[in-house]
């Protein structure tokens, strides 16, 4: 697997509103950066997990397509955080030119006291439309900003083998379109229903929550191929990546989700430079595994937990990375 090249599109706002001026930091922007960077890498080694997966699983079985590709190339990841339309637009050229197989898309505007200090400008996905008929085989989408997207344009992906969609995604209608998709991964706000799924022939795995609670998928039961491989776990992929917050982690449910990346950088920029902190950092590695495995079996202490302590921890951590 090559390493993943990542392209910032657009550049910061050149006037930052009066009232955040002066709770504004350089580095507060460079924590984005960072976590925009982790959610990346976290999802190539999802992308792979899963590749190896549907490589083996259509080498024994003959109900299962193979994949358009046997390997991962030329990897991009495109931050258009802070870009323009015709700043994307152009991006996604560039992407096309350069024939790359995996894309992950993250639009994730800085926050800061529920106040976007990046300057927004998209509007839609339809760019991506450009890359129908590429050679793109893995497409992951994290739409964490303002702004809601309909998927219109993604009909004629013919050759996507995974798909993954975080954000604020309307009508998922067109997804019936994705027929040999293998992997599809849905955390967006609303699903009224998932019935339109039911043509996917070829899925073996289905991830699908909307605001934050699993959706029923028995309507899609019947599909054949479906359980036959199984998405890889939050403690997997830290294991691929670094590590991560064993009890936050759990409670997210997710390795990438907001909470688990600004607690990240508050222990590497708050506590790992300090002998107390590393001492903290290392006690807290002893003790948290067991309680992380109790809260993944308890779904409410799970709600619980995220809602009421580690949210307003990754607040306060969050204003704290902003100040220094």
């Amino acid at each position: 697997m090559q390493n993943l090249e990542f392209i910032v599109v657009g550049k910061p706002p050149a006037r930052i509103p009066t009232a955040l001026q002066d709770s504004l930091r350089p580095v507060s922007r460079g924590i984005y950066r960072n976590m925009r960077n982790d959610i990346a890498k976290n999802a190539l080694s999802r992308c792979k997990a899963i590749l190896e997966q549907q490589l083996s699983l259509a080498a024994k079985d003959p109900a299962v397509k193979a994949p358009p590709v046997s390997e991962i190339y030329r990897p991009v990841a495109l931050d258009i955080s802070t870009a323009t339309m015709d700043e994307f637009d152009s991006a996604v050229l560039k992407v096309n030119a350069q024939k790359s197989n995996t894309l992950i898309v993250i639009y994730q505007p800085a926050v800061m006291d529920d106040t976007y200090i990046d300057k927004t400008e998209i509007t839609s996905f339809r760019p991506l439309k450009k890359l129908a008929n590429s050679q793109l085989a893995f497409l992951y989408i994290y739409a964490l900003g303002p702004g809601q997207f309909d998927l219109d344009w993604i009909s004629g992906f013919s050759r996507l083998s995974q798909v993954a969609l975080y954000g604020n995604f309307t009508g998922i209608s067109p997804l019936q379109t994705v027929k040999d998709v293998f992997y599809l991964c849905l955390h967006v706000d609303k699903i009224s229903d998932v019935a339109p799924l039911a043509k996917l022939r070829n899925v073996a795995i289905i991830d699908i929550t909307a605001d934050e609670k699993n959706v029923n998928t028995s309507v899609l039961s019947h599909l054949p191929n479906l359980g036959k491989a199984r998405c890889p776990s939050a403690d997997e992929l830290a294991e691929k990546t670094t590590e991560g917050c064993f009890i936050a982690t759990a409670c997210c449910d997710a390795y990438d989700a907001p909470e688990v990346l600004i607690l990240r950088q508050f222990r590497d920029m708050c506590l790992l430079p300090h002998s107390v902190g590393r001492m903290l950092v290392y006690m807290y590695y002893q003790i948290s595994p067991p309680i992380a495995g109790f809260i993944r079996r308890h779904a409410r202490i799970q709600a619980f937990m995220r809602r009421f302590i580690i949210q307003p921890i990754a607040y306060l951590a969050n204003r704290q990375l902003g100040g220094m």
